[in-house]
């Protein structure tokens, strides 16, 4: 037989055009164009039935002969029972039986449509055989039966076989034969053949009929591309004198919805109103689904809502059909609503109803309609799968839910379902929206077992989680274990593994696999961005610039993110002329500046001591009407410094109605303000309600460096508030008592225990630290301690107690020396020049404690400057005295938390400039602008708390006009520089400071009164591991009281202190300090100018003729 190709003659009227299809009529009047050709078809007048005679008198005798065929006789039987595939001589025993009953044609016809019903084509071929054999009478109807069921089984060679040996069984086919054959071929996919079978049936004089173009018409549907085909024989049908009927109407339009002709398909559902055709249910099926490939949800609604006026009862596939166009379109609403429709019009929901309305709502965002869905499926019994559960899944997932994402996760295994590729993709998103990258990389690991194979998006998604937490390293081992599995590595996964470097400061690596990739992959916008800002981390400006100018030449257009990480990068690099340029270039990249580009400028202004510069950034982001987000601007004015009451005032107004206009403000934004309002001390009650009502509602939504601004805020700056800080807390105990070290990435567990620390410190500060929480924090810190000196090999020796002696010989030699040696801490004595261990000088008291207490492998934190090489505190390089360290994490972590809860006392000598008057605290705020720069007290700045009792005013014996203050002090807060700062600020600067007092002054200091700064920390105490209270008491270095030898009491009061510390220890606790009675401030007032003390220095200075900077010590 010869096999048509499907092909069209060049006359054949159809053609594609560019924006639609064009249909002339070719016999049946068509002319559409264009998707806006459709009409839903609505109700006519009468549909007529196109039935012809011969489908009629075919109907009529299959009826007549059901009513006249016995339902299973005993020779059916028999053949039944010899099984699918019997031999010959079994079906000629059963034969040759009872032979006058096969010579009656009605009953070996029964008996074929038997065999046929039940499928058993060989069976119903040797009975032809076998009838030949006994020379009982063929005729075409035994032959179209044994046909037919080849064609119910599907196999279509022999149902060809049979009816090219027609002839050989002494009968001719008829249009029933070849129906029956080309519907054995259109079964199974073979449209060439059912092609071809249609066109030989007039070279052998039968006339196809309907059922025959309409079979060959559902054999197109096996390949997608020919519905040109399939368009071709339905035209054919009139000038065959076949008009085409529902059926013919519906397969032509199923092959042209699976060819993706959707608009061809809808045309001819509405042709078929025009030929006076009923539409049946299957037809309107078709137009519908026909709407959903197109996406024409709307039409799909229309052509429902149409059904009953047609007098066609939509079912369930109907319904089906059009929550699947809605879903398309993610109109979950019309798609539930469908749904909730298919009851009245006696449709049952299915599995596919259901699904197809979950990934509506899917689509839409609705996780919880989603989770109400699949609740409603388990009342109804609704057989659930596994496309039900990814969609489910993949909803909650998209909302943020990841608990339920994974509870749905674990319920598809509790229902025997097996969680497909899908299933495990949408799990491991969920694990990396909740930064449970373990978990994301324990299911990635059982996809195998599970007999899921991992493909791209399974690891990107795990990469993704990765990234999420910082876990670089893994993310680097997963990406190389796409490319040993075989699985290609897309520019999604490896912008997460830089994204994941770059957030875990390895900004390094993170540029090497940008380098690699540029070689393998094209990168695109994101990863660009990504790359750039891994060098912003790095503060590789350089690389920043050269990536930023080279995304024009890969054709990749450059954003506002794009430029403001580069400015930011610059700005990490202090180089603000460079940002500024930048900032004036974006215009010409057709890049407009945002608030971030702005505050990025800002910033590299002010690290460039370019205040006035950023000032004018700042005005000109007013002016020129840049959207500003609530924080944006208190926190530009709090970076400068601006000190302006009006600026201030006016900023924060416009914050306060921000505040009250919505309550949509984002943790950042108002952690932000907080810190802004505590820098620039701003004190407004209103303010300060507002943001405390924003606050608490969502405080699970802020982070812990979040809460830390929100706590840091509260109490250096607006009112204090008792709700607050209990909900601070309460809110970080859930989160401790979840914590676990060992899952965090390193950066993260950093990040959780410094805000942690911080918190502590607020509270304490507020006066407001629970008990509960400071000792649930003290375990969980310490515990994590624990677990670093496991990873890390820390190994201590056993408790001992040593006390050093010899000091004051030492301190002469200008070596430090171990003060008090404990098994998991330590304190050593500083002596003046030597530095913590900020490397910024030659003398490191890190190296001098690393070789005196332990190696590199058993104390590995005297190494780790991360750590600040196990010391606790600081103390100034020109200042001499005790300092705390750990040899352990765990000890470090408990000190630290001792410190912020203020349980370490630290109690200083100083003496310093001017009588002053008996005072007990200085509270003044810090600011600096880089580690040169003095520390700066007044109004704006670090909340700082110096506690200070003056014990002692004296005079040099060489210079009797110079006014001196021995003054003992402990320090609630450890600023940087905060006792000579504070002491500067209020007009009484230490003795022989270089940084906070005039050069004269300085150089007069030093030449008659002390050869460096008189400031020495004298005493520590502190708890131990066993919380054994520890004390730790120097005398005054030599020096030190070589300079108070050189002093005189003013008056008898003072006579007392100075014998005391001249007696080499001093009081032993700083609260047994005795300060000056109140009567010499009596006197001081009465003797002396009423003006305060620094003024009256200033003055004495001018009138002595000194130069005015000598004055400057007091300013």
């Amino acid at each position: 037989m010869a096999c048509h190709t499907g092909e069209f003659p060049r006359a054949f009227p159809v053609a594609r055009a560019a924006d639609g299809l064009s249909i002339s009529r070719s016999g049946f009047g068509w002319a559409a164009s264009g998707p806006s050709a459709y009409r839903p078809p609505l109700a006519s007048p009468r549909w007529r039935s196109c039935r012809t005679e011969e489908q009629k008198a075919a109907r009529l005798a299959s009826r007549q002969l059901e009513r006249t065929t016995p339902a299973l006789s005993p020779e059916l039987k028999l053949l039944l029972a010899v099984g699918p595939d019997p031999g010959e001589d079994e079906v000629r025993d059963i034969l040759e039986k009872d032979l006058s009953n096969w010579k009656n044609p009605k009953f070996a016809t029964s008996v074929f449509s038997g065999l046929a019903e039940h499928r058993l084509p060989y069976t119903a071929i040797k009975l032809l055989h076998a009838m030949l054999a006994c020379r009982v009478d063929v005729n075409v109807f035994h032959l179209n039966a044994a046909i037919a069921a080849c064609s119910k089984a599907g196999e279509w060679q022999l149902a060809l076989g049979l009816l090219k040996n027609a002839p050989l069984v002494k009968c001719s086919p008829n249009d029933r034969s070849f129906n029956a054959a080309i519907s054995a071929c259109s079964s199974r996919g073979q449209w060439h053949v059912a092609f071809s079978l249609l066109q030989e049936m007039p070279e052998v004089r039968v006339a196809p009929s309907e059922v025959s173009y309409n079979a060959a018409i559902s054999s197109c549907q096996a390949r997608d591309d020919k519905w040109q085909l399939a368009l071709r024989l339905l035209c054919e049908m009139p000038q065959a004198t076949l008009r085409p009927s529902q059926i013919s109407f519906s397969a032509t339009m199923s092959v042209c919805v699976q060819g993706g002709v959707w608009r061809l398909a809808l045309l001819l559902l509405s042709d078929v109103a025009q030929l006076s055709v009923t539409p049946d249910r299957i037809t309107q099926n078709s137009g519908i689904t026909a709407c959903r490939i197109g996406g024409q949800w709307q039409l799909a609604l229309s052509c429902l809502a149409a059904m009953p006026e047609m007098r066609v009862s939509p079912n369930e596939v109907s319904y089906n059909a059009a929550i699947s166009a809605c879903e398309k379109s993610a109109q979950w609403q019309h798609a539930l609503c469908c749904l909730s429709s298919m009851p009245r019009q006696r449709a049952a929901p299915d599995g596919i109803s259901y699904n197809a309305a979950i990934s509506a709502c899917e689509k839409g965002g609705q996780w919880q309609v989603v989770l109400s869905l699949l609740c409603r499926m388990r009342v109804l019994s609704v057989e659930s799968d596994v496309v039900t559960y990814n969609s489910a899944m993949s909803a909650c997932d998209k909302g943020g839910e990841w608990q339920p994402a994974l509870h749905l996760f674990s319920t598809m295994v509790d229902l025997g379902l097996m969680p497909d590729a899908i299933s495990h993709n949408a799990a491991i998103s969920a694990c990396a929206t909740s930064c449970k990258w373990p978990m994301a990389v324990r299911l990635l690991s059982k996809m195998h077992a599970a007999r899921a194979t991992p493909d791209a998006i399974s690891f990107s998604a795990s990469i993704s989680a990765c990234e999420r937490a910082a876990q670089w390293p893994v993310a680097l081992l997963l990406l190389s274990c796409m490319s040993e599995r075989s699985v290609k590595t897309d520019v999604i996964a490896l912008s997460a593994v830089i994204s994941a470097c770059s957030k875990g400061d390895y900004w390094q690596q993170a540029l090497q696999l940008f380098d690699g990739m540029e070689c393998s992959l094209m990168p695109d916008r994101i990863v660009y961005n990504t790359a750039i800002s891994a060098c912003e981390k790095g503060a590789q400006w350089q690389t920043a610039l050269r990536l930023l100018s080279g995304m024009p030449a890969m054709r990749i257009v450059r954003d506002v993110i794009s430029c403001s990480v580069t400015i930011s990068a610059c700005e990490k690099g202090y180089q603000w002329q460079l940002a500024l340029s930048l900032l004036g270039n974006m215009p010409g990249m057709r890049v407009v500046p945002n608030q971030i580009t702005y505050n990025a400028a800002i910033s590299a202004c002010e690290k460039g001591d370019r205040i006035d510069i950023a000032i004018q950034l700042l005005r000109e982001c007013k002016k020129k009407g840049i959207a500003q987000s609530l924080s944006s601007i208190p926190w530009a004015i709090a970076r400068l410094g601006i000190s302006d009451p009006h600026v201030i005032q006016s900023a924060f107004s416009e914050a306060l109605v921000q505040l009250r206009a919505s309550a949509g403000h984002s943790p950042r934004e108002l952690s932000t303000l907080a810190w802004a309002a505590a820098m620039l001390d701003v004190s407004d009650p209103e303010l300060s309600s507002a943001l405390v009502q924003q606050v608490i509602p969502r405080i699970q939504d802020f982070d812990v460096e979040e809460l830390l601004l929100v706590a840091w805020g509260a109490a250096a700056s607006f009112a204090v508030d008792q709700e607050l800080f209990q909900a601070i807390q309460e809110e970080l105990l859930g989160r401790l008592s979840k914590f676990d070290a060992r899952r965090f990435p390193e950066l993260g567990r950093n990040k959780f225990i410094q805000g942690t620390l911080g918190v502590i410190w607020a509270c304490n500060h507020a006066g407001l630290l629970s008990e509960q929480f400071l000792e649930s924090t003290r375990k969980a810190i310490r515990q994590t301690g624990k677990e670093m000196d496991i990873e890390r090999g820390t190994s201590m020796s056993q408790a001992h107690l040593s006390l050093e002696t010899s000091i004051d010989s030492s301190l002469l030699q200008g070596q430090p020396q171990i003060a008090l040696d404990l098994a998991d801490r330590f304190v050593v004595l500083k002596p003046p020049d030597w530095e913590v261990a900020d490397q910024h000088t030659e003398l490191q008291l890190s190296s001098f404690v690393q070789s005196s207490l332990g190696v590199r492998a058993s104390m590995p934190i005297l190494w780790d400057s991360e750590h600040g090489c196990g010391f606790v505190h600081r103390l100034d390089v020109p200042s001499s005295g005790l300092i705390l360290g750990a040899k352990s994490y765990e000890a470090y972590f408990d000190l630290q938390v001792q410190l912020r809860a203020g349980e370490i006392s630290r109690d200083y000598l100083v003496l310093c400039h001017g009588w002053m008057r008996p005072r007990s605290e200085i509270e003044a705020r810090v600011t600096w602008r880089d580690a040169g720069s003095p520390t700066a007290s007044g109004l704006q700045g670090k909340p700082s708390r110096t506690r200070l009792k003056v014990t002692a005013h004296v005079v040099p014996q060489q210079l009797p006009s110079v006014a001196l203050s021995l003054v003992a002090i402990r320090i609630a807060t450890g600023r940087r520089h905060q006792i000579r700062s504070h002491l500067s600020h209020v007009g009484h600067p230490t003795v022989c400071d270089g940084k906070y007092t005039a050069s004269p002054t300085f150089q007069s200091d030093s030449t008659w009164l002390c050869e460096r700064n008189f400031l020495h920390r004298y005493r520590l105490a502190f708890s131990d591991a066993s919380r054994v209270r520890q004390e730790v008491m120097v005398p005054i270095p030599a020096d030190l009281l070589s300079s108070l030898n050189k002093l005189s009491a003013k008056e008898r009061a003072s006579e007392g202190a100075m014998h005391l510390w001249l007696s080499g220890l001093g009081p032993r606790d700083w609260e047994e300090c005795a300060p000056l009675p109140c009567s010499s401030k009596r006197k001081a007032s009465k003797e002396g100018d009423a003006r305060p003390h620094h003024l009256q220095c200033c003055s004495k200075r001018l009138r002595k003729g000194q130069p005015a900077a000598a004055c400057t010590e007091h300013s």
